[in-house]
């Protein structure tokens, strides 16, 4: 138990020996006890660990040490506020090899990660240096939904599944989940789709990445309302992946990869983030990305 928790109880303790007019101050002692517990509560997930349920607010952050499982057949619910943090590695990418040591997702369930606007869902790294791995979505009943999230700092993994790599920091492989309102930056690729992959990508901010978007093996996200911006290549697509863009601001034209522009995104206009370096991504007043969008709304997550 904790050295000042226990300082604490020993206090309450002793007070209660004591005559009636110290019960104000072990009402006091309680309060601070609830309080300092509530702060530093967190919730350590292990290497192979096998989750679902819910994730709450009061069991964050949770500390993912390895790979946590959400088998088929089981969801797995994360609200709003909830902070996920994941155990960096080294230069080991390769999966399952001896020292391969980092957190990341394997969702051949359901992820229902739904944070709602000024309470978002973080997935992030536990250091403060280095990488992650990935969110891997394998969920075939296309029933998982991120949304209001945002996830900094994923890395790929290689042979995450036999012969096939996982590059984004969400990854969707055989699966077509719903992903709005996400903020995805400082990772190797926003989003991989792999596999006849059609996830919605909608109302999304990819910015800072290596790779904003991948494609690959027949996958055809629909991807509407998005930034896709200042990443160091916006785009990879290949193996007859035919994504589709409508809405959205885009720094490169997604002609240049092959993909027609349907005339309704805007192409290489600065989005103008209040301010990006400090990871503020609303959009200033002067964004051409304000009131753009499909629903007359604002183009990206925020």
């Amino acid at each position: 138990m904790n050295f000042y928790i226990l300082l604490i109880i020993n206090l309450i303790l002793f007070l209660i020996t004591q005559n009636h007019k110290a019960m104000n101050k072990i009402s006091l002692l309680m309060a601070v006890l609830f309080i300092y517990q509530i702060s530093n509560a967190q919730t350590v997930i292990k290497n192979g660990d096998y989750i679902s349920g819910t994730w709450k607010k009061s069991g964050s952050p949770y500390i993912i040490e390895g790979e946590a499982i959400v088998e088929v057949g089981k969801t797995l619910k994360i609200k709003p506020g909830v902070v996920v943090k994941f155990k960096t590695g080294g230069e080991q990418r390769d999966y399952p090899e001896s020292d391969f040591s980092m957190g990341f997702l394997r969702i051949n369930g359901v992820l229902l990660a739904k944070g709602k606007k000024g309470s978002e869902i973080t997935f992030t790294r536990k250091e403060t240096y280095g990488n992650w791995g990935v969110i891997q979505i394998a969920d075939r009943t296309n029933s998982s939904v991120l949304s209001y999230c945002n996830i900094e700092h994923s890395m790929y993994i290689r042979s995450i599944v036999s012969g096939d790599n996982a590059t984004g920091a969400i990854s969707c492989y055989k699966s077509s989940p719903t992903i709005s309102n996400c903020v995805i930056t400082y990772s190797w690729s926003g989003i991989n789709c792999k596999e006849n992959s059609s996830p919605i990508v909608k109302n999304n901010t990819i910015t800072e990445n290596e790779y904003g978007i991948e494609c690959n093996t027949n996958s055809s996200p629909k991807i509407e309302n998005t930034i896709v911006w200042n990443n160091s290549n916006s785009f990879f697509f290949n193996g007859e992946s035919a994504p589709s863009f409508s809405y959205s601001l885009i720094q490169e034209n997604p002609a240049k990869f092959g993909v027609e522009d349907n005339g309704t995104n805007i192409i290489g206009a600065n989005p103008y983030f209040i301010d990006a370096s400090q990871g503020n991504y609303n959009l200033r007043k002067d964004s051409p990305a304000k009131g753009k969008a499909s629903n007359k709304g604002n183009i990206g997550a925020l």
